[in-house]
C-alpha cells in the first residue's frame, strides 16, 4: 500500500453498512479539527425528501492546513449522485476505506432501511421481503469506489491506498490504523439492526453470481490484510 503522507489531504470513502459509522472516531481521534465530513444532508419537505449535495472543500485550501495539521474527508462519494471523489477531489491521492463481505452489507442495509422507515423515515420502499429486496438491489461497493479501483484494484490499493481493510476482522483493522496513523482504533458496533427474516439459498445464489466482481474484490483485501499480517508475526 502507499506510504501515508500527513502533509497531504486524504478521502476516506464510507461505503453503507461497512462499517463507515464505527470508523468515524478513530478518524476524529487521528484528525480531530481536520476531520471534514462529506454527506448528502435529506431535507424533509411536503411530499418527502429532497437531497441537497455534500459541500465541495477547496482543495488548494485543504493541501495548505495539511502543511499544519492533518486533513480527512470522510464521507459518501456516489458516482450514481455525481458526488464522486473523482468529480469533486481529482487531484486526491491518498484514499482509505474499510470493506464488509458486500453479501452481508447489502442484508444489513435491507433491515437497517426498515429500522429507520419503521422509525419515521419518509422514503420509499417498494419491497415485499429480503429476498424481493435481493433480487433488485446490488452491492453498492462500485457506485463509491474510485472508478481506478475498479479498472485494476491491486494496482490503486498499491499506489492509492494508505489504508483498507475488512470490517470483519477488527483485530488487523486495529492493528493497521495504528500502524498507519500511530493511533489506536476501537471499533463500536454502531447504525445495527436486528434481522428477522431469513435468504432462501436460491436468492443467495443469484445474488452472488451477479455480484461476482465485489466479491472478489472483497476476497482480495481480505487476503491481503492476512498476508500482510502474517509478515508482521500477527496470526
Amino acid at each position: 500500500m502507499r506510504e501515508y503522507d500527513a502533509r497531504d489531504p486524504v478521502v476516506s470513502l464510507h461505503i453503507p453498512k461497512m462499517g463507515g459509522t464505527s470508523f468515524r472516531p478513530g478518524l476524529k481521534e487521528n484528525f480531530r479539527k481536520g476531520l471534514l465530513t462529506h454527506y448528502n444532508k435529506g431535507i424533509d419537505v411536503p411530499g418527502g425528501l429532497v437531497r441537497e449535495l455534500a459541500a465541495r472543500y477547496i482543495w488548494r485550501d485543504l493541501v495548505n492546513a495539511a502543511k499544519t495539521s492533518p486533513i480527512c474527508v470522510h464521507g459518501h462519494f456516489r458516482h450514481s449522485e455525481n458526488t464522486s471523489a473523482e468529480q469533486y477531489y481529482p487531484e486526491a491521492r491518498q484514499f482509505m476505506t474499510v470493506l464488509r463481505d458486500p453479501f452481508e452489507a447489502v442484508i444489513s442495509n435491507y433491515f437497517y432501511s426498515k429500522k429507520m422507515i419503521e422509525n419515521g423515515l419518509r422514503a420509499p420502499f417498494p419491497f415485499e421481503s429480503l429476498d424481493d429486496y435481493l433480487m433488485k438491489n446490488d452491492s453498492q461497493v462500485w457506485d463509491h469506489l474510485p472508478l481506478e479501483m475498479r479498472d485494476d484494484p491491486e494496482k490503486f490499493i498499491h499506489n492509492s491506498c494508505v489504508f483498507i481493510g475488512c470490517l470483519e476482522d477488527p483485530a488487523a483493522l486495529e492493528g493497521q490504523f495504528q500502524r498507519v496513523f500511530d493511533v489506536s482504533l476501537e471499533l463500536p458496533h454502531l447504525n445495527s439492526a436486528e434481522r428477522t427474516e431469513e435468504v432462501s439459498e436460491a436468492v443467495r445464489a443469484r445474488w452472488l453470481r451477479r455480484n461476482q466482481e465485489a466479491v472478489d474484490l472483497y476476497s482480495y483485501v481480505a487476503e491481503l490484510t492476512r498476508q500482510s499480517n502474517s509478515s508482521r508475526g500477527t496470526d
